[in-house]
């Protein structure tokens, strides 16, 4: 988990003892010092580049565009996102993290809030553990990591490095074999 951002506690748990499983395999497993970054403000300097993005693809764009200083001011800012992120996946081959904060829950309107072990927590806090690496260009895939007590999956993201997609994916092969593969939820 990252620090402020929410995660149920089994989902921590499933990430954990799949970290155990890999340590007694013969794989090198840490805990990760992540870097020193304000994940929050990755989360919203993304949301600004998407939303200038967009306002410019228009077909009827607004009369006043944002200025090209704030993009360049929040491609600079995502840069310095990147190269934390470079560095510190020089000290390692991938990181196992969350997908989401939570397993499946009943559908509801946008911006209602979750229950996370029953905490409400902002529904936009959702993609937050993707949209981090989404926004600083790292590959990322999530495979099933067992269920929760409801028989519902959990999932597992993997992290790589920059440019690393066929590691990444040889990585999430050899895992796929503890992790024990997809299941259908209880009940389907």
């Amino acid at each position: 988990a990252f620090p402020g951002f929410p995660v149920a506690g089994e989902i921590r748990a499933a990430v954990e003892s799949l970290a155990e499983q890999l340590k007694s395999a013969g794989a090198a497993v840490e805990e990760a010092r992540l870097p020193t970054l304000d994940l929050h403000d990755d989360l919203t300097q993304g949301g600004a580049l998407i939303g200038m993005m967009l306002e410019a693809a228009q077909p009827e764009p607004p009369e006043e565009l944002a200025p090209v200083s704030r993009w360049f001011e929040a491609l600079a800012r995502r840069d310095q996102s990147i190269l934390a992120w470079d560095r510190f996946f020089e000290g390692c081959d991938v990181l196992l993290c969350p997908v989401a904060m939570t397993t499946a829950f009943p559908h509801c309107e946008p911006g209602t809030p979750v229950k996370v072990d029953d905490r409400e927590q902002s529904y936009w806090m959702l993609p937050a553990y993707g949209a981090v690496f989404n926004y600083s260009g790292q590959p990322a895939l999530s495979m099933p990591c067992g269920q929760d007590r409801d028989g519902l999956p959990i999932g597992l993201q993997l992290v790589g490095r920059r440019w690393s997609e066929a590691r990444l994916l040889g990585v999430a092969r050899a895992i796929a074999l503890l992790s024990g593969g997809f299941r259908n939820p209880r009940g389907y």
